[in-house]
């Protein structure tokens, strides 16, 4: 009798987290397309998962690779927003790296004129971050960063020229005990800090540690933590070490930071995970992309949240990352991409 009993509590106790897992991963909300957005689909390379843009010139930098076969080399690509060609330029079309195979990227502007672009590249037999300096509509390879603190990296946020930020989403490479503790929520991720010689690990326990951006003015650093909806705020020590300040449950699958003039963050949403991970082994699976602007409020701790865009997938399925730009003429354009469309979004 008692083995019984045991035995109930545990079933029941797994019915119940099953079923707060699916609540958590909206599974049963649905998600309409938003009618009221001027929206122009755009074809171009595949898995354009990162998008970061240069306000001054207008320049779009998209990190592209096809996901679905790992073995193939990706690319950087230019696309100009203020073009009416609209056409996507291969930046690293001559990088003589064959494995070469981007996901989260980075610009820095130094002293308002010499830029870099900070690339993460997942090789067969190491992970590594590959800078570029930008000379005009072209880029200049610099240097090839490594270190054993780049585990997982997801996304990057450069603070100087050789600085940076990076996540770790998970603690360990694939395998079947990753995806046992990514469905028990165990946070395995962390945030690694590269002085431009080594990189040290600030901030650990981030279930599937993600999108990175720091605040307009450089104190607080902002993290993405997908699996539980979070954005999670540091504060930046002068060691470039991290404080936790909030955690904020947006209630959503959030991806790539990006920060708009105003200091505001835009992000790529996915809102059922679920059926994120039916669309990465079938692109005929539609998975529902949200973007979404947040303003955090230091007095109180807290963002306020709105929701710009919702799409049920038709348009663009998986969306990883929303880039603001302001045109000359005031309007606001987004670019939107996904981890593995062939095809971005132009929202107006």
């Amino acid at each position: 009798m008692k083995k019984r009993y045991i035995l109930a509590v545990i079933v029941t106790l797994i019915g119940v987290y099953v079923v707060y897992t699916l609540l958590k991963a909206n599974v049963f909300k649905p998600y309409e397309t938003t009618q009221n957005a001027e929206v122009n689909v755009i074809v171009g390379p595949p898995g354009m998962e990162d998008i970061t843009i240069d306000t001054a010139t207008g320049y779009a930098y998209i990190s592209s690779h096809d996901r679905r076969n790992f073995e193939s080399r990706g690319n950087i690509y230019l696309y100009d927003i203020n073009d009416p060609g609209n056409k996507f330029v291969n930046l690293t079309a001559d990088f003589p790296k064959q494995d070469f195979r981007p996901h989260g990227i980075s610009l820095f502007i130094e002293n308002d004129s010499t830029k870099f672009l900070f690339v993460i590249s997942h090789r067969i037999d190491s992970q590594s971050i590959e800078r570029f300096k930008i000379e005009g509509a072209s880029l200049k390879h610099l240097d090839t960063f490594k270190s054993t603190e780049f585990i997982s990296p997801n996304d990057i946020h450069a603070i100087s020229s050789t600085e940076f930020y990076l996540t770790n989403d998970h603690g360990e490479t694939k395998g079947f005990m990753r995806t046992v503790k990514d469905f028990l929520k165990i946070g395995t991720g962390s945030v690694v800090y590269f002085d431009g010689n080594s990189g040290k690990i600030v901030a650990t326990g981030i279930p599937y540690a993600n999108g990175i951006h720091t605040s307009k003015d450089g104190k607080k650093l902002f993290i993405a933590s997908t699996n539980v909806n979070e954005i999670l705020v540091f504060n930046r020590n002068a060691d470039n070490t991290l404080k936790e300040e909030t955690v904020f449950d947006t209630g959503i699958g959030v991806d790539n930071i990006e920060l708009d003039n105003a200091g505001n963050l835009y992000i790529g949403c996915h809102p059922q995970l679920l059926k994120f991970l039916s669309h990465s082994k079938d692109s005929k699976n539609l998975s529902p992309t949200v973007v979404l602007k947040m303003t955090y409020n230091e007095d109180s701790k807290t963002f306020k949240q709105e929701t710009i865009y919702t799409d049920d997938g038709s348009n663009l399925s998986g969306g990883s990352v929303a880039a603001p730009y302001i045109q000359a003429n005031g309007k606001q354009i987004i670019l939107a991409g996904s981890v593995f469309e062939r095809k971005m979004l132009v929202l107006k």
